[in-house]
């Protein structure tokens, strides 16, 4: 008998596909305890075609948007993904590539090593705090200038005595 893990991952698949009339779709939720990391492989050639390290907190998407039947009669599918929150099905405009058709691509899963932290979000620039200018200081009332000798100068801003 089969293990529940082997089963789910193989009734998983198909209910995607029924449920997208005849597309494929999955997600990839990426947690601290599974960071994950996707490749879709070339079957024909073994070769890696696409990989996507999906961060922490996140999810990938992936939808290939041609029926198998006909990817695989003209030889090459579309695959369309994208990075968003988990549980979100898109984020954005998903990224578009060509692709092997489903009879000649496999997606492999790859745990990272765990346990992985979520990226911190980034910070934003500190805001210089400044203070109020102070206000200009009042200038002193002019008095008139004094000699050593007691002589009171006269004071340039009035007028002359006649």
């Amino acid at each position: 008998m089969k293990s529940f893990p082997v089963l789910l991952a193989l009734a998983v698949p198909a209910l995607l596909l029924a449920s997208c009339g005849g597309h494929e779709a999955y997600h990839f939720p990426s947690s601290a305890h599974q960071p994950q990391t996707i490749t879709l492989v070339d079957t024909r050639t073994g070769e890696s075609v696409w990989s996507q390290e999906v961060p922490v907190g996140k999810q990938l998407n992936m939808r290939f948007m041609r029926r198998g039947d006909i990817a695989d009669g003209q030889g090459w599918d579309e695959m369309r993904w994208s990075i968003s929150d988990v549980g979100r099905d898109q984020s954005g405009t998903p990224s578009t590539m060509r692709v092997p058709p489903p009879s000649e691509r496999r997606i492999e899963t790859h745990v990272r090593t765990t346990p992985e932290s979520r990226p911190e979000p980034p910070t934003p620039a500190p805001v210089p705090v400044m203070a109020a200018p102070a206000p200009a200081p009042k200038p002193a009332p002019a008095r008139p200038a004094r000699s050593t000798s007691g002589l009171v100068m006269p004071d340039p801003k009035q007028p002359a005595p006649k």
